[in-house]
């Protein structure tokens, strides 16, 4: 990115940082539609550097955001789990006390509208949590919760670095140079994919494509296929323990063959079975 970022004010001599914030960090500029900082140079070398270190803690503020909005998120759930619960208990002990007085001939006062309802059904997330930081995980929780699904919400699911953990820890008998090259690869394609993680889900067919394409500039063919072996244990693991399902793992599996200087990716999976020549 020769000078992505970097404007100069009209009549100005010092450069600017200049980048839309992004999605994840908006909770931190809720009143700004840019990042904007002087770079405090006129020189457009030193200029590129100064760039290059913001871009890199803004990385580092976009990783810890995701990170600890999925963290809210599962804190959430449990918080709005337990409320329900105590809601349909208390329901249910109404209940049994108003079966109790009709039997003995007493009538209790009750309202017809909120008749079978407990406080849960009436309070939204932040009269619960009493808290505003991390308003999409709570609406999600809440939502989530509220409706009796099973089903985790987009931009909630297991990632790949989730899956690659999980792996880890039920492979610690795996020597250091398997642990490495596991790392090593997952790095590579979440580097590829210009993200510090990703949900699997998210993870499409011309994904994997991509990051074969850019390694076939810079690995042998038995480099790439190992990358790619690595890559596929990880999703196979996913789908073993319920991260992700069947379909989704057969759209990550191909098969690498030299044709002269020509590599062809034969893969199967939902979208197609075609093969792609890469020079």
């Amino acid at each position: 990115m020769p000078d992505k970022y970097i404007v100069k004010k009209k009549g100005k001599d010092t450069y600017l940082f200049n980048m839309r914030v992004p999605k994840a960090l908006q909770h931190l500029y809720p009143t700004k539609t840019f990042i904007t900082q002087s770079l405090k140079t006129s020189c457009i070398k030193t200029a590129r550097i100064r760039r290059d270190q913001l871009v890199g803690e803004l990385a580092t503020k976009k990783e810890k955001a995701f990170n600890n909005s999925r963290l809210a998120f599962n804190s959430y759930v449990e918080t709005f789990k337990e409320a329900k619960e105590q809601s349909e208990r208390e329901e249910r002990e109404e209940y049994q006390a108003i079966l109790m007085a009709h039997s003995k001939g007493e009538r209790l006062d009750e309202d017809p509208n909120t008749r079978g309802q407990g406080f849960f059904e009436h309070m939204n997330n932040e009269d619960i949590l009493h808290t505003e930081e991390f308003p999409d995980a709570q609406q999600s929780a809440y939502k989530m919760v509220k409706s009796g699904s099973k089903t985790l919400p987009t931009g909630f699911r297991p990632t790949l670095q989730d899956a690659l953990d999980s792996w880890l820890k039920r492979n610690l008998r795996k020597n250091s140079d398997t642990i490495s090259k596991m790392n090593s690869t997952t790095k590579k394609f979440l580097n590829s994919y210009g993200q510090s993680d990703v949900e699997l889900e998210a993870i499409h067919r011309r994904d994997v494509l991509a990051f074969i394409e850019e390694m076939v500039v810079h690995y042998s063919i038995s480099t790439i296929q190992g990358n790619l072996s690595r890559l596929r244990t990880v999703f196979k693991h996913s789908w073993q323990i319920g991260m992700i399902d069947r379909k989704r793992l057969a759209n990550h599996t191909y098969n690498l063959i030299f044709h002269g200087n020509k590599l062809s990716i034969s893969g199967s999976g939902l979208h197609s079975s075609s093969r792609q020549a890469l020079t």
